[in-house]
C-alpha cells in the first residue's frame, strides 16, 4: 500500500510541474513576440524619422538650386532674372515648395502639388509617400489669421538688424510689435544697446553691471555684436514673452493654445490676436555688397576730386549727367543719397531724366564702403519693420499693398516706390530713411518640413543660407522638430497664400 501511494503521489506532482513549465514557456513566447514587435516598431520609427529628415533636407536642396539660378522648364521663367534676383521664384511659389513628393506616390496622382489632397489621417494603410513643404509666415495675413501659409523662404533683409539698428528704430519696433513688456521701451532699448556696445575699462555703467552680477548665476555684458537673435534673452529686461510673444512654436499663426488665456502653455491674453514678440522682426545676418544688380561696383559720387569723380563715372554717362552730379555736389548738403542728383541738380531741367531713376539708384552710391550692413528690403519687410526703419504706418501699409501687384523684375531698385506713387522723391530722399533701405537680399532663412501621407512622423529644419555670387553657404542649421509640426502641411487645412509678394 505504501509503495502504491508513493507512486500515485509522484504522478500527481508531474502534472503541476508540466503546467508550470508550459506557463513559463507561454510567458517567454509572449515576451519574445512583444520584444519582436517592439523592435519592429522601433526600426519602423527610426526609418520614418530618417526619411522625414531626408525629405526636409530635400526641401533645403531645392531652395539652394533655385537661389543658384538652376533653370526651369518654363520659358517665361527663364526670361526673368535668375537665382536670388528672381524673387518670384523664391518668395511665394507653391508650385516649387508645396507638398513636393520626394519618394512614393499617391494612387492616381503623379504630381503631388497643390491640386492633390493627401489622406487626412496618417496610417500605414495609406500609400507610402514622403514629401516636403517649404513654409513661411505671410506679412499680408492679419495677426489673428491662422489659415494662410506662404510657401517660400524669408530673406533676412526683411528684418531689422539688431547689431546696426539705432535706438529710434528699436523704440519704434518695440512700441509697434511688443505688447507684453516689463518696464518701459526706453529702458529695454538702453539695455540692448549697452549689451552690444564696446565699453572702455572704467567707463562701464555701474547700474547695468550690478544687475548682471546680482543674478543667481552672474555674468558680464558682452559689449560686442549679437551672434544670434536668441542671445537677447541674456539682456536685462528681455524675457521669453518679449522675444517670442505668444508664438512659442514660431509659426506666425494663432494656434488654439495661444488663444486660451491661462488654459495651457504659453501664457496669452486670449484676445484673438497673435503677439509674435520681437523674434520674427530681428536678424543678425543682413548685409550686401555695394554693387549694382549686374554685380559691378557702384560709382562713388562723393569723391572730393572732380577729375577722379568724372573718371570714375566713365563713358556710360553723358556730359549733362556728369554736370548734374557736379552741381548737386556743390549745393548745401551735397550728395547724401543718389536721389540728390535730382533734388539738388540743375534747375534748368538738364541732367538725368525721370526714366533714368532705376539706373541712378542701381549704379550710383554715396557710401564708399564695399559692404552695406543692416539695410531693410522694402519688397519683403512686414509693416512692423517698415515702421521701425522710418516709414509712417500709412506708408508701410501702402508699400505692402502695392508690392504684391508687381513682378519681381519691376522692383529691382527703390525707384518703384516713386514710380508707383507710394512715396514722393523728397520723402524717399531723406538720408536717414534712404540709407536704411534696399531691394535685394543675400541671406535667406529656410524652414523645410519633411513629412509623410501614411505616418505622422515629421522633421522641421530651419536653415540660414548666405549667397556669395552663385555659391550658397550654410550659415546656420537647426532642427526645430521639438517645437512641434506647427504648420498645416497635410492637405490644405490652411489655405495657400497664392502668388503674392507681400
Amino acid at each position: 500500500m505504501t509503495c502504491r501511494r508513493t507512486h500515485f503521489e509522484r504522478r500527481g506532482i508531474i502534472l503541476p510541474l508540466a503546467l508550470l513549465v508550459l506557463g513559463l514557456l507561454t510567458v517567454l513566447a509572449a515576451q519574445v513576440v512583444f520584444r519582436s514587435n517592439a523592435d519592429i516598431a522601433a526600426v519602423q520609427a527610426s526609418d520614418a524619422a530618417l526619411k522625414a529628415r531626408m525629405a526636409a533636407e530635400a526641401g533645403v536642396q531645392k531652395v539652394i538650386a533655385i537661389l543658384q539660378g538652376s533653370p526651369s522648364g518654363d520659358s517665361a521663367q527663364q526670361a526673368q532674372p535668375r537665382g536670388r534676383m528672381n524673387m518670384d521664384a523664391w518668395y511665394n511659389n507653391p508650385d516649387y515648395y508645396y507638398g513636393q513628393i520626394v519618394s512614393g506616390a499617391i494612387s492616381g496622382s503623379s504630381s503631388g502639388v497643390a491640386g492633390d489632397t493627401p489622406p487626412a489621417k496618417p496610417s500605414y494603410n495609406n500609400p507610402a509617400t514622403w514629401r516636403f513643404s517649404v513654409v513661411a509666415s505671410d506679412p499680408l495675413a492679419q495677426a489673428g489669421d491662422n489659415k494662410t501659409v506662404r510657401y517660400g523662404i524669408t530673406d533676412e533683409a526683411s528684418k531689422l538688424n539688431i547689431n546696426t539698428a539705432t535706438s529710434a528704430q528699436l523704440l519704434r519696433l518695440i512700441g509697434f510689435a511688443v505688447r507684453n513688456q516689463q518696464g518701459g521701451a526706453d529702458d529695454l532699448v538702453k539695455a540692448i544697446l549697452y549689451w552690444r556696445t564696446k565699453v572702455k575699462e572704467g567707463e562701464e555703467d555701474q547700474s547695468e553691471e550690478a544687475y548682471y552680477q546680482s543674478l543667481e548665476h552672474p555674468y558680464v555684458p558682452k559689449h560686442g555684436p549679437f551672434d544670434s537673435v536668441e542671445e537677447l534673452l541674456l539682456v536685462r529686461g528681455v524675457t521669453g514673452s518679449v522675444l517670442f510673444g505668444e508664438d512659442w512654436n514660431r509659426n506666425g499663426m494663432l494656434d488654439a493654445n495661444e488663444n486660451d488665456s491661462d488654459g495651457s502653455f504659453p501664457p496669452d491674453n486670449g484676445d484673438g490676436q497673435l503677439d509674435r514678440g520681437l523674434y520674427p522682426f530681428l536678424t543678425v545676418w543682413s548685409s550686401e555688397p555695394n554693387t549694382s544688380n549686374l554685380n559691378k561696383p557702384r560709382k562713388y559720387v562723393n569723391d572730393g576730386k572732380a577729375v577722379a569723380l568724372l573718371n570714375n563715372l566713365g563713358p556710360g554717362y553723358t556730359d549733362g549727367e556728369k554736370a548734374a552730379i557736379m552741381v548737386a555736389k556743390q549745393k548745401p548738403g551735397g550728395l547724401k543719397t543718389p536721389l540728390d542728383v535730382y533734388l539738388n541738380g540743375p534747375d534748368d531741367g538738364t541732367g538725368f531724366a525721370t526714366d533714368d531713376l532705376p539706373r541712378v539708384l542701381d549704379e550710383l552710391s554715396t557710401d564708399k564702403g564695399k559692404t552695406l550692413t543692416g539695410r531693410v528690403n522694402v519688397n519683403t519687410a512686414p509693416v512692423e519693420v517698415l515702421v521701425a526703419v522710418g516709414f509712417t504706418e500709412d506708408e508701410a501699409h501702402r508699400i505692402v499693398g502695392m508690392r504684391g501687384s508687381l513682378a519681381g523684375q519691376d522692383k529691382m531698385t527703390l525707384a518703384w516706390l516713386i514710380q508707383q506713387g507710394v512715396v514722393d522723391m523728397e520723402r524717399l530722399g531723406d538720408a536717414k530713411l534712404f540709407n536704411c533701405l534696399t531691394t535685394r537680399s543675400y541671406q535667406f532663412r529656410v524652414e523645410s518640413i519633411g513629412f509623410a501621407d501614411h505616418v505622422g512622423t515629421f522633421c522641421r529644419l530651419e536653415v540660414v543660407i548666405k549667397m556669395q555670387g552663385r555659391t550658397c553657404q550654410i550659415a546656420q542649421w537647426r532642427d526645430l522638430s521639438s517645437l512641434g509640426l506647427g504648420w498645416p502641411v497635410h492637405g490644405q487645412e490652411g489655405s495657400i497664400a497664392g502668388n503674392r509678394h507681400g
